[in-house]
Order: structure tokens, then sequence, then C-alpha cells
């Protein structure tokens, strides 16, 4: 990401800061709420902006690694959410070089109105260097910015086929894809998706989980219906018709 997609937010950070934090983070994105780890878990703020994201991962327990490359921004994120488990780190996509050192895997990755700042070229390596970084069972959770940019940002074109399928070429499979939804901050021009990833390898593996359980319950299905069948059979077979015994032989006496 170059350093002009955030160098407005560095002349309006207060303004930035001020508008994020007006929002919360259990409303915005709770479509990823049932996709959070255990509690102690690490995870991944990309484009933490003020903070409100991770300062709220913290609070539910969470080790949260936060990275923003908007010096204005993540002194005033700083200042105001200084949980310790919370790491700040100034880094940007498509290579987060820094995290990278720090050589740690990632159960939970969350790029809140992030992507828009990705040019098209660096969108395939941003993957690949998600999926690097994440947990062979954990999630990326991305909204997704839908409409024209503003004229003092630099923004690019989101579609989402496209990206679905360049997700799936790093190896990340869509397990969640949200309709269009409106604009936290009431702006009538913007519309958000909201989707999850995991790796694909995993998602294969719990697919094969669930229809081997599938199975199971089908062959259990036929063998308790095959059993009720011969029960049944069994119950309405006539039973044996037994010849009365012949009656006695009476005395006759000459």
């Amino acid at each position: 990401m170059r350093q002009v997609a955030w160098s407005a937010y560095d002349d309006a950070s207060e303004s930035f800061f001020q508008t994020y934090e007006s929002l919360r983070f259990s409303t915005t994105h709770r479509s990823f709420l049932r996709f959070l780890p255990a509690q102690g878990a690490r995870c991944l703020d990309v484009g933490a902006g003020s903070g409100r994201d991770a300062s709220a991962l913290a609070a539910r327990g969470y080790r949260v690694t936060a990275v923003e490359p908007s010096r204005g921004l993540r002194v005033l994120a700083m200042a105001k959410h200084r949980q310790v488990n919370i790491r700040w780190i100034d880094d940007a996509l498509p290579n987060l070089d820094k995290v990278k050192i720090l050589g740690e895997a990632f159960d939970f990755v969350l790029l809140s109105a992030v992507w828009m700042h990705i040019e098209p070229k660096d969108r395939l390596p941003s993957l690949q260097t998600l999926k690097q970084l994440l947990d062979p069972h954990g999630s990326i959770a991305l909204t997704l910015r839908i409409g024209d940019p503003p004229a003092n940002r630099p923004m690019y074109p989101i579609n989402v086929d496209e990206f679905i399928a360049q997700a799936a070429s790093a190896g990340l499979k869509t397990v969640y894809q949200s309709r269009k939804s409106e604009d936290s901050l009431k702006r009538m021009d913007v519309r958000w998706i909201k989707l999850v990833l995991q790796p694909q390898s995993v998602t294969k593996r719990r697919d094969n989980a669930v229809s081997e359980r599938n199975l199971g319950r089908n062959q259990a299905s036929s063998r308790a219906l095959k059993y009720s069948v011969i029960d049944n059979e069994v119950k309405n077979v006539a039973p044996p018709q037994i010849a009365p015994s012949p009656a006695p032989a009476k005395d006759v006496r000459f």
C-alpha cells in the first residue's frame, strides 16, 4: 500500500479518529462475532485506524497486534487504548514485513475498511501475505467498500467475484459472504459487503468430516429402516393354524 494511501489520514487524523471512535465494534462487526477464536488467541488488526476494534478484541481477552501505517492515527490510538495486550506496529500491505519478523501465526485477522486502499496489482500478494500469517485453523474477516471514492482519498474499485477468485488462488476459501449493507456513517452512496476467509485445506477437512457424519447418519437410518421393515413383516405373518385335537374315543360296550 503506497504512502499516499494513508497520507490523507495523517492530514486529518483527529477528524478520522473521532469518526471511527463513534462506532461500536460489536455493532459494526456483528456478523464476524461467531468467527472469533477462543479467549487468549492471537488477533491481527490490519489497518487498525483509531484502535477501536483492536481495543474491543483486547477487552475480550485476545492478544492483539494492531497494524496502522498512518502515524497520526496510530499516535492517537495508542494514547487512548492503553491495554497491555495490544502491540502497535507501523507496517502495511502487501508485505507486512515487520509483522512477519514476529514469527507468529494469528487465529483471527481483521481488515476493516482497508481493501479499497490496496492497489489492484498488490491485492493477490496481500492475500498471500495474509494466508502466510494465518493459523491453519484461523479466519480472515474483511469489509469491502462498494461505492465511488471520495476526492481526497485514493481508493480502487472492488469486484467481489474477482476478490473471491483471487482469494481461492491464494489458498483461501470464502466461508461467509453478507449481502450489501448500509454504511454505518449514513453515506448514501456507500455500501459494504463482509466476507470471511479460511484456509482451503481446513475447510476441505471440515467438509469431509461433515460428509462422513452425514453418511454415518444415513447408514444408521437405513439400518433402522431395514430392521423396522423386517419387524413389521414378522408382525404381519399370520400365526400357523393348529388343527384341533381329535375328540377322545368313547368306550363302546357290547
